[in-house]
């Protein structure tokens, strides 16, 4: 789980256990209690992929994880709020598509890793809004969200972005890098 460690001052990795159901705010559902704002999770419950943010007011983190060992993970709920240098959204697991259907503010430029390939896509269906960009660092990803934010997007060497809809009605413009896709795509 290289990277899964915080940068220098920055806050620990909360783990995602589900213990008890798929809640944020249920403490016992993490390891080491509650999730701090401005830090990094990790969700990885092989037993428990379906997880909702039901944390009032949405969510502040650094970074989100999609763990290996969960299968075909679902993230619901609240807004996740996407700050600080390096912010970052990453799925590892391939045994099927990731979906985030939170909304995403993006205070920060976020740094997505997608799916490692064309069975295990990482779709981000929330709206996506905020004063910052978006940057497809590797795998395959999908936007299609009604999305608002004013950032550039970019797509580096090796990563797929997938468009449907309005997912790039806002941004201020596309770089895609040479061995870089964008492809447009149906909802």
């Amino acid at each position: 789980l290289a990277g899964l460690l915080p940068a220098p001052g920055g806050a620990a990795v909360h783990s995602f256990t589900g213990v008890n159901s798929g809640s944020w705010n249920d403490a016992a559902n993490w390891s080491g209690g509650l999730p701090v704002i401005g830090g990094e999770l990790l969700l990885d419950s092989a037993t428990r992929p379906a997880t909702f943010n039901d944390i009032a007011g949405g969510f502040t983190l650094l970074g989100l994880t999609l763990g290996a060992n969960a299968p075909a993970p679902t993230l619901t709920g609240n807004t996740l709020r996407f700050q600080g240098d390096g912010a970052y959204l990453r799925m590892l697991s391939d045994a099927g598509h990731a979906v985030v259907d939170n909304a995403l503010a993006l205070n920060s430029t976020l740094n997505v890793a997608g799916g490692p390939g064309g069975a295990s896509q990482l779709f981000l269906r929330g709206n996506i809004s905020g004063n910052c960009g978006l940057t497809a660092q590797s795998g395959f990803s999908v936007l299609s969200g009604n999305n608002s934010f004013s950032g550039a997007t970019r797509i580096a060497a090796g990563a797929a972005l997938g468009i449907a809809g309005n997912a790039l009605a806002g941004t201020s413009g596309i770089e895609v890098a040479h061995g870089g896709e964008l492809q447009f795509v149906s909802a």
